[in-house]
């Protein structure tokens, strides 16, 4: 198997703090462990206060709480041993390199370190608290979250709140104080700009006014520290004794950072007391449930990693890229999105990103976004399905390995038969990831297991949060940086997604270094010089053949934005979750696992297998109803029917109850922990989802302590692509601008717009019976002249455009509604709407030719009703799919382009397997036809011809790139697809597809000949 990674040196190593011999399920025996306890204290002070008031002081609780905090306290007790999922005090991660020579598992028990920082909620409410106390003796600055639209300024969310959107109005003292730029400026200064500007103003007014844009973040102080500061408080301390007004708080918090590194030198088990008394302290300044934030450290740089190992699991994780969708299903809305950008602005535009997210003016959020929610329904995307032929393969195989009672073994030469040599060769691949593997032993040979997590889609994304716990992990990250910076693009720059979340407690896994060259930094101050910070108003989105990009606005940088963390991006603002993924949604993902989808209909999946890798372990799906059909909470008569399912269906004593990540083992001879799964059976009835069990990893664990007591563990594994990315730019364009007199006609503005919805059956009715005889008739007596495209919203309908002078319009209005009326009776369409019609301008080359561009939509139109009418009236000489190639090459060939030009926009259609074969088949058949003067195909494309001439006249005059040159001409060709197609994307792909391979040939056949 080709690989298509490179592997890191230094991987992450991830496991438990207690080593598996450590089981206990009698939790009262288990809580007078100091171990435990502690960990559990650091893991949920409510459950650590029951517990200790039940089981330490004998306190009576009911039966439904004795039973929830002994159920609470088994599952911490259940995982503490297995989870190598990094939290709190259970699990720790340490560093560990690759050998080629003697690997090395062993390490010492006082390796375990924790390392404790106070929590960025409770950081930040203290300094909230102190920004409005003393807000005086502060220097502040515009949020860079803060931009402009209209006459209001928005700042994108507040953390007080966690409200969407804030804003007020864009007055003039407010443009003042945003002139003073992204430097810290001190209160007094911002206050006597104000004075200044406004003499006769009340002093307290002005003030008033600076203390609300505090309150609502749209000024943010000196005192908030960069998301890169591994210590911040010791940043927020530093800035409070820059001011002898905050001494007596300053003093209080170095109180408290004493006693939190006080805390992080005990061993573990010894710093109960410790914790509780800093809890206690750390209240007194502001109330927190858990005002800490503790991780655990494996301080070891002795261990090593088989290189062999790693080597087998690069081996499968290519594999696995192999096997991903071309098209993510997961960025089905970002495809969807991008179609409607074109629609909208076209190639040939860049849209400042607050005004693309505009509900109002821009296009809104994409599909599925939720921070904030669309004030309109957004079109659903088509989700792709896999590849016809896969699928069956994984069909195929499941059946087998049910029959058999056997693992689902995957075969490379399996999936190249299927997929072909030509998916092996990809380019789009992600430039790094991350992927995880549990460890184990049989014999003498080494088992790797993926992990429920399967991975991230960037290198040191997982080191990220962890690079406070030792220098060790801050230089591999920055190592991790610099080798993906070598498989970058030179042209592109790497901005990190820096920003305190709108629930700023997410924000503790998200607090880490980079070595970025930019750093989008909101709601707290930069890490970097000002030259080097972006702000939300910089960013500008634009899109080329490849999809979209960002470019920084200031000085030109095409921007990649990333994030050297695992916080979930659908948690965070729309605009942040979309810079996020169009950085990796063109890219093949390798964890987007074809058999989730395939066989998410199955009760039971077998271990699927590449060689001697476990890609997935065994599993069962037990719907509540296959047990009991009504739920009864009995838990003796629950345990009979799980009793016979684990016979029927040959269910192991010992397996995982699982959620994702979250697995607790459970024994089936064990009542406590099967109360458990009773407990879950119970919660899943109401919510009508299904349990899963999966099977535990078999083999040994690896790792062992000096008492050679092994520990399950897990290892996170970087990798690169082999290939560089290929050195492109995409030059600057033109910026959106609002010119409503060119861009926006209103009805009988010269233009009259009508939506007519009807279904996708009678879609081709409408266009070759009614609209095809309607407005010919009516182009031909009034000179009202007509154009269609084809279209969904959330329904499927036809756009169709009348042009003439308002004067025209008006005068015939009636009979085009008397029209639509009788489409109406007579069901073609359910409904029409009049609507204002956007025109295309930047798209189809700007003011000067949009409409010599509309009057080639209008030729268009009648070259395509007429293949649509003869291919239902079946008097095409030739089969539609051909007619559909024919009049394609027949357009493009219409456009006098030079073959450098063709080559460059067939080049944007990516070449498919069906399309080469339908090209072998029939060659000689396509380009006879191309070349007789006298076929229907030839006969229609005269319609389109003056036209053409005409737009390509004043079209020369004009200085486009090649790249524009190409935007412009793939959007008419797209335009011709939509009207002959309608809104297939599939078919019109598979067209575009085989036309690219007619004018390769032909332009092949030029050169030959000309030589």
């Amino acid at each position: 198997m080709k690989k298509l990674y490179e592997v890191n040196e230094e991987v992450m190593v991830r496991l438990p703090t207690v080593s598996e011999k450590e089981k206990n399920t009698d939790v009262k025996e288990l809580f007078n462990d100091p171990v435990f306890r502690e960990q559990v204290l650091i893991s949920s002070k409510s459950i650590y206060d029951q517990a200790t008031e039940y089981l330490v002081n004998g306190k009576t609780l009911s039966n439904k709480k004795k039973r929830n905090l002994e159920q609470s306290l088994l599952k911490y007790a259940l995982r503490r041993n297995t989870r190598t999922t990094p939290f709190g005090l259970y699990s720790a991660v340490g560093i560990a390199k690759t050998s080629t020579n003697k690997e090395n598992f062993a390490f010492d028990e006082k390796n375990f370190e924790h390392v404790a920082r106070a929590d960025l909620s409770w950081i930040f409410n203290v300094i909230k608290k102190e920004e409005l106390n003393g807000y005086q003796h502060l220097e502040f600055k515009i949020n860079p979250a803060v931009y402009t639209k209209g006459n209001r300024a928005y700042v994108l969310y507040n953390t007080e709140t966690a409200s969407s959107t804030e804003s007020i109005q864009l007055s003039m003292p407010f443009k003042l104080l945003m002139d003073q730029g992204q430097n810290l400026v001190a209160f007094e200064n911002l206050l006597a700009t104000l004075r200044q500007a406004y003499p006769k103003q009340n002093e307290d007014k002005l003030s008033s006014f600076l203390y609300k844009l505090i309150k609502n973040e749209f000024l943010i102080s000196n005192l908030r520290p960069p998301m890169t500061v591994s210590n911040q408080l010791e940043y927020l301390i530093t800035e409070l004794n820059k001011n002898a007004y905050f001494s007596e708080r300053a003093i209080q918090l170095q109180k408290v950072d004493d006693q939190i590194k006080q805390y992080n030198k005990m061993k573990l088990g010894t710093g109960e007391q410790t914790y509780l008394t800093l809890y206690k302290e750390m209240n007194t300044l502001y109330r927190s449930t858990s005002p800490l934030q503790v991780d655990s450290l494996l301080n070891n740089d002795s261990i090593s990693i088989p290189q062999n190992l790693v080597e087998e699991i690069n081996e499968a994780v290519s594999f696995l890229t192999l096997l991903a969708s071309e098209n993510n299903p997961a960025f089905a809305h970002i495809q969807l999105y991008q179609d409607e950008f074109l629609d909208k602005y076209g190639f040939s535009q860049e849209v400042p990103l607050t005004d693309l997210f505009d509900t109002g003016n821009g296009l809104g959020a994409p599909f599925s976004y939720d921070k904030p929610e669309n004030d309109f329904i957004s079109r659903a995307p088509v989700i792709p399905d896999y590849n016809l032929r896969l699928r069956n393969y994984f069909l195929s195989k499941i059946n087998v390995a049910e029959k058999k009672g056997a693992a689902i073994d995957l075969r490379e030469k399996d999936v190249k038969k299927l997929l072909g040599d030509s998916q092996f060769e990809d380019t789009k691949l992600l430039k790094s990831l991350e992927a995880f593997f549990l460890l184990k032993k049989s014999g003498e040979k080494y088992l790797a297991y993926l992990s429920p997590g399967g991975g991230s889609q960037g290198a040191g994304k997982t080191f990220g949060r962890f690079g406070h716990l030792s220098n060790h992990f801050g230089e591999t990250i920055k190592t991790i940086q610099d080798k993906e910076t070598t498989k970058r693009n030179k042209y592109v720059k790497t901005c990190e997604i820096s920003y305190v979340p709108s629930n700023i407690r997410n924000g503790n896994v998200s607090i880490n270094p980079h070595f970025k060259e930019y750093e989008l930094s909101l709601f707290t101050n930069n890490s970097l010089e000002v030259s080097r910070e972006i702000t939300i108003k910089d960013i500008l989105i634009g899109i080329d053949n490849y999809g979209f990009y960002a470019r920084n606005r200031k000085n030109g940088d095409l921007l990649e934005f990333q994030a050297t963390n695992m916080l979930n991006a659908g948690i965070s603002h729309n605009m942040l979750r979309f810079l996020h993924e169009i950085s990796i949604y063109r890219k093949r993902s390798w964890s987007e696992f074809p058999w989730h989808r395939i066989y998410s209909d199955f009760d039971h999946i077998p271990e699927l297998r590449y060689k001697s890798i476990v890609l997935s372990p065994e599993r069962w799906f037990i719907s509540t109803e296959s047990l009991m059909p009504e739920m009864i909470n009995d838990f003796e008569l629950f345990k009979k029917k799980f009793s016979e399912y684990k016979e029927a269906f040959a269910l192991p004593n010992r397996f995982y109850l699982t959620d994702y990540d979250n697995r607790i083992p459970i024994h089936f001879s064990n009542d406590s922990e099967l109360e458990i799964l009773f407990a879950e059976y119970k919660k899943n009835s109401k919510a009508q989802m299904r349990i899963q069990l999966q099977a535990c990893e078999e083999g040994e664990n690896v790792f062992v302590d000096q008492n050679d007591e092994s520990y399950t563990a897990e290892i996170v594994v970087p990798m690169f692509s082999v290939e560089k990315e290929t050195d492109e730019t995409i030059l600057p364009k033109s910026i959106v601008t609002s010119d409503f007199e060119t861009s926006t006609k209103l009805p009988y503005d010269d233009w009259l717009y009508f939506k007519l919805y009807t279904t996708r059956k009678k879609e081709l009715d409408l266009i070759t019976l009614c609209i095809k005889e309607f407005c010919s008739k009516l182009e031909e007596e009034t000179g009202i002249h007509y154009f269609f495209m084809r279209y969904i919203d959330t329904h499927p309908h036809i756009r169709l455009r009348f042009n003439a002078s308002e004067e025209k319009l008006q005068k015939y209005t009636t009979r085009i509604f008397d029209w639509l009326k009788t489409l109406l009776s007579q069901e073609m369409i359910a409904r029409y709407t009049i609507d204002s019609y956007e025109r295309e301008v930047e798209r189809y080359g700007g003011k000067e030719l949009i409409s010599l561009a509309e009057k080639v939509f209008m030729a268009d139109s009648k070259v395509v009703e007429n293949i649509l009418y003869s291919n239902r009236l079946g008097t095409l000489d030739i089969p539609f799919e051909l007619s559909g190639v024919l009049t394609v090459v027949d357009f493009i060939d219409q456009l006098s382009l030079e073959d450098s030009e063709i080559k460059a926009l067939v080049h944007t259609y990516e070449k498919r397997q069906d399309s080469s074969l339908y090209f072998r088949e029939n060659k000689k058949e396509i380009l006879d036809e191309f070349r007789r003067t006298d076929s229907q195909m030839k006969k229609w494309a005269t319609l389109r011809k003056e036209s053409v001439e005409d737009y390509l006249e004043v079209y020369k005059r004009m200085d486009f790139s090649l790249e524009e040159k190409i935007n412009i001409f793939s959007s008419f060709i797209h335009l011709h697809c939509n009207r002959l197609f309608g809104v297939d994307q599939n078919q019109e792909a598979f067209v575009m597809a085989v036309v690219g391979q007619v004018f390769n040939y032909l332009i092949h056949t030029r050169t030959r000949e000309a030589a």
